[in-house]
């Protein structure tokens, strides 16, 4: 069936039958039948050649010494191809007929070029029949019925044929038990290669590679460059399938058969860790770090413990899958559909998730958001569990939203009576303000917006509102109640204002803390402290001339018991934002430590709070 280019989206292929028709399975087995002799007939080339100067002859003019080293050399060759692969093979044998021509150049000895014409000679043969037997051996595994014991007698045929063409061409050469031996170790050689290659084992991809391409040859089912997104093709048998370019995003692979003698060439298949994941849907404790797995569809499957470091999971089918313990740190989760996952224990250190990843129906009782040391740190929450839906709340991105930047100090009242009016004043955008945040300098304003509304649309209608209500209020106040028709006074419209604000306030504060009001909370809630007595601690630590270490130990104390900073990073991340914070509130304060900032960090000891007033002074220094 030629399926090349087809749009098959989201078609049905469970259980089905691929690969080649009945005629062409004919062929095929026709032409295995000759490859298999072909193959006996070099494996007897090659056990001549390697037994050439075993002969009574060779022996009476070299002794027993360059026999029994070209024999030493097939057998070692042998074991190097099963072992590690053709390329090794192949480098070992240049390096050993290399070393031999030069000792023979240097010497020019008859009997090292008796040994340099016998390692040629019995070389090249010997990596033919390994390549090539190993090829017939992997095409009878993809077959529906094996048809091994018949290419066993073709590849027998060819041997003698080999052993016998020889003796006639040369009448001095008499093939005899020794050579026999060593060509059917090559057949049996070949024949474990073979099986490897059915493995996940990329030291034999080019054996992969060659019988695929002989079977596509003969037809078979063709897919290449078909659209298969979202395909299922579970449980279906596709050998000698062809799959190369298609587009395989969300196709569903569990129990599928024959894969690796499929033309995979051009997708996510080709790798072998991804098929026998795919197939298997068991990744358990398993290592697919920095994988291109985008668009995978591994719903349903056990993921638990393995370790996906920098993998790409962009919109990948996650439904369903158990990701407990799991290393997801610097992952990339992007439009991934994760609806019924189980999530605990994951380490989520800088993950990249969006308003389409969906975590709908998740469950999670607690996360990790720190990986050090090959460990994942910072349970989050820290002391109890996450009460149903509550991840979800926390990680959803909003969808339909815009983040706005403001690169100066937000004028609030006029960031307050802008969304007072879209809201009065409803044109069909349904702008909505859903947060605010500082990023560094930068004021981000979260907009939700309906559907068909542009970012661009949203961006201009919120910065030109804004920028026309900041000038009319620094121009006259008494005309913001007449331009948004507010009859309220102006102190009930300036306490809705702060009332609106005060829902969206809640401030990212450094990387582990949020500040609502005028109190510091840690991200998993379990402690807090006010914010003016943060930074009277901090401001005692900078300006104490005589003895800062007390201010330190006195400071670090209040943060642990109020259960708000108890390790060194939530510490020092704490001391930094506040002083940096003080220094914007204070110009006197920020003078001070422009013009003493290196007096004061001499007077410290050195460790990870030194470092905190550094970094604060470097900002001050930079904003």
């Amino acid at each position: 069936m030629n399926w090349k280019h087809a749009d098959l989206q989201f078609a049905d292929f469970h259980q089905c039958q691929a690969g080649l028709s009945f005629t062409q399975g004919i062929g095929l087995q026709l032409i295995l039948y000759g490859l298999a002799a072909f193959t006996g007939f070099i494996s007897g080339v090659a056990g001549i050649g390697a037994t050439n100067l075993l002969s009574l002859q060779n022996i009476h003019r070299f002794t027993y010494f360059p026999g029994v080293a070209v024999l030493i050399f097939v057998w070692i060759g042998i074991v190097i191809a099963v072992k590690r692969g053709f390329a090794e093979f192949i480098g070992s044998s240049a390096a050993l007929f290399c070393g031999v021509a030069i000792l023979f150049l240097l010497s020019r000895s008859e009997l090292w070029g008796n040994f340099l014409f016998s390692i040629a000679i019995t070389a090249i043969p010997e990596l033919v029949a390994l390549q090539l037997g190993s090829i017939v051996s992997l095409i009878d595994k993809g077959l529906s019925k094996s048809i091994g014991a018949i290419l066993i007698i073709m590849a027998s045929i060819g041997v003698v044929t080999g052993l016998s063409s020889i003796s006639r061409l040369n009448p001095y050469v008499k093939p005899d038990w020794l050579d026999g031996i060593v060509a059917l170790s090559l057949l049996f050689a070949a024949t474990v290669i073979g099986k490897k290659a059915v493995q996940p084992n990329q030291q034999f991809l080019e054996t992969i590679q060659w019988a695929s391409r002989i079977v596509t040859l003969m037809g078979g089912t063709s897919f290449r460059a078909a659209n298969l997104a979202g395909a299922n093709f579970s449980q279906a048998d596709v050998r000698h399938t062809d799959f190369r370019g298609a587009n395989l995003f969300q196709t569903y692979w569990w129990d599928v058969k024959g894969l690796e003698f499929a033309r995979l060439e051009q997708t996510y298949l080709a790798d072998a860790r991804v098929r026998k994941l795919v197939t298997t849907l068991n990744g358990q404790s398993q290592n697919f770090d920095a994988l291109n797995l985008e668009g995978v569809n591994l719903k349903d499957a056990i993921l638990k413990g393995a370790s996906f470091v920098e993998t790409n999971l962009h919109c990948a089918i996650l439904q369903a899958v158990d990701l407990r313990d799991s290393i997801l740190v610097r992952v990339t989760l992007t439009g991934a559909d994760l609806s019924g996952a189980d999530l605990t224990g994951i380490c989520i250190q800088d993950w990249s998730i969006n308003s389409e990843t969906d975590f709908s129906g998740i469950r999670c009782d607690y996360v990790y958001r720190e990986f050090e040391n090959n460990q994942p740190t910072n349970r989050y929450p820290s002391d109890r569990d996450f009460q149903p839906g509550e991840f979800e709340s926390l990680f959803q991105k909003l969808t339909n939203a815009v983040e706005l930047v403001f690169q100066d100090q937000i004028d609030w009242r006029a960031l307050s009576f802008t969304f007072e009016k879209f809201r009065l004043e409803d044109d069909g955008m349904g702008l909505e303000l859903k947060g605010i945040e500082q990023r560094g300098n930068y004021w981000i304003v979260k907009v939700t917006h309906g559907e068909g509304v542009s970012k661009q649309q949203v961006e201009q209608q919120v910065q030109s509102t804004y920028e026309d209500l900041r000038s009319i209020m620094e121009a006259k106040d008494k005309q913001i109640n007449r331009l948004l028709g507010i009859v309220e006074t102006q102190t009930e419209a300036m306490q809705r204002q702060a009332e609106a604000l005060t829902n969206f306030s809640q401030q990212p504060f450094g990387n582990h803390f949020l500040i609502s009001g005028s109190t510091i909370t840690n991200l998993a809630g379990s402690g807090q402290i006010e914010y003016r007595e943060a930074a009277h601690g901090v401001r005692s630590l900078i300006t104490n001339q005589i003895d800062p270490n007390s201010n330190l130990q006195e400071l670090l104390g209040q943060l642990k018991h109020q259960n708000v900073a108890t390790t060194s990073a939530t510490q020092r991340d704490l001391i930094q934002q506040v002083l940096f914070s003080e220094a914007d509130r204070d110009p006197a304060l920020k003078q001070f430590l422009l013009e003493k900032g290196q007096h004061i960090l001499d007077r410290l000891p050195d460790g990870e709070f030194k470092i905190a007033i550094r970094n604060a002074i470097s900002l001050i220094r930079n904003d």
